[in-house]
């Protein structure tokens, strides 16, 4: 009775102004990393691995694609990934998480060149997830230098045509592992890194981009694990705006930024060490921490956006993992690097016809899509069911003029 009673109200309503709309938004992602690695000696395998996932949300259309298509059991495809060296976690609603399971290759001495993208369009949305990959030829004998670059990048549109809620995901990640025994735990990385993130539109984004280089060494004879972070850098922004780190310096220029960088000084050479952490608020810093080799280049607290900080994106870090020479020990250095970009754009959900005003047709529409049980048009608390909440969402709506959808989990 309750559900008949709140249609018929609408449908005596002639005619509801429709409130301005957010229809579209879009982001951009982008990571690289240029190394020159020098350990002492004992590489035994170069490897390369890539992962990439991409996922639409839309009342014009739901899709997802991952790569490889092949994931661990609880892999959440409408979920987001992060980042943990070694390696990446899919996390679902709830906080649930797996492992991601990557590309992987070996690289040959002679060197590897790849660069592929996962590609996504949905109704008047898309995801766009690439990965990069060169890596010169090298040898396996001292003296030892296994340089390249490896990057990561996307391109994400969530876009409405001003009917519902679009969200659009992308996440990419790259990672160049080394092996060797004892005497890979000492030696040079030379990291050069560049990041931009930048989003346009009348809707919503954000972003995370990352850059750790880790080495794990384990004792074969009775199983000891050294796990050495040399350097960690997690960069995260929203809003609409530009933050972009290369050979110039930081430049933000987006309401909503972080910056964390931790170089600690247990297993790198004296002067080396370095911590950075920045964060802006609402257009102002509000958190500006710094130093070791980053000492005195953040803006103070208080400063507004835009601005341009000398923050350096190469470092040279002459590591030492401090193990025992006399026992034997395998020993992996992690070069990696990824970055994700997610958009949300919303339209308005109760102009079921899409046509700019909100009347009977949409109330007809609405109670369509309700009997017949589409998700899509009709579940408007998004839960994934369709009940008396939906419909008491699409009276409230309606009346209202459109207000915003909550969060399609």
């Amino acid at each position: 009775m309750r559900h008949s009673v709140a249609l018929t109200v609408l449908a005596m309503t002639s005619l509801v102004p429709l409130a301005g709309a957010q229809t579209s938004q879009q982001k951009g992602y982008a990571v690289s990393h240029s190394f020159n690695f020098q350990p002492a000696a004992d590489v035994v395998e170069v490897k390369a691995y890539t992962f990439r996932h991409v996922w639409v949300r839309s009342t014009l259309g739901v899709g997802w694609d991952v790569e490889p298509s092949t994931q661990a059991a609880g892999f959440k495809v409408y979920g987001e990934d992060r980042l943990r060296s070694p390696g990446c976690i899919n996390l679902g609603p709830g906080g649930a998480s797996v492992n991601c399971i990557w590309n992987v290759a070996t690289v040959p001495a002679s060197g590897l060149i790849g660069s592929r993208c996962l590609t996504l369009p949905v109704g008047q949305s898309s995801a766009e997830a690439c990965t990069d990959i060169d890596v010169a030829p090298f040898s396996l004998t001292p003296p030892i230098n296994i340089q390249g670059t490896i990057g990561a990048s996307g391109h994400v549109f969530a876009g409405t045509g001003g009917i519902g809620a679009a969200r659009a995901y992308a996440f990419s990640a790259t990672a160049i592992t080394v092996k060797g025994g004892t005497r890979l735990a000492n030696g040079r990385i030379h990291w050069t890194f560049q990041q931009l993130s930048d989003s346009v539109g009348d809707g919503t984004a954000a972003s995370a981009l990352y850059d750790p280089i880790h080495l794990i060494a384990t004792n074969t004879n009775d199983g000891t694990v050294v796990d050495a972070m040399l350097l960690s850098i997690e960069c995260q922004a929203g809003g609409q705006g530009v933050a972009q780190w290369d050979g110039a310096g930081l430049t933000v220029d987006a309401p909503d930024f972080t910056l964390v960088i931790d170089i600690p000084a247990a297993y790198v050479a004296p002067g080396q060490e370095g911590r950075v952490e920045l964060r802006v608020e609402g257009g102002i810093v509000t958190v500006a921490n710094d130093a070791g080799r980053y000492a005195g280049v953040l803006p103070a607290p208080g400063t507004g956006t835009p601005f341009t900080v000398p923050i350096p994106v190469s470092v040279d870090l002459d590591y030492d993992l401090g193990l025992g020479a006399a026992d034997p020990w395998d020993v992996e250095a992690i070069l990696s690097g990824g970055g994700d970009g997610m958009p949300e754009a919303i339209g308005c959900p109760q102009d079921i016809d899409g046509n700019g005003v909100l009347n009977l047709d949409d109330i007809n529409g609405f109670a369509n899509a309700f009997i017949a049980g589409d998700v899509e048009l009709a579940d408007l608390d998004g839960n994934g069911v369709l009940n008396l909440d939906d419909i008491n969402a699409f009276a409230t709506g309606f009346l209202g003029g459109c207000p915003s959808v909550p969060d399609e989990g």
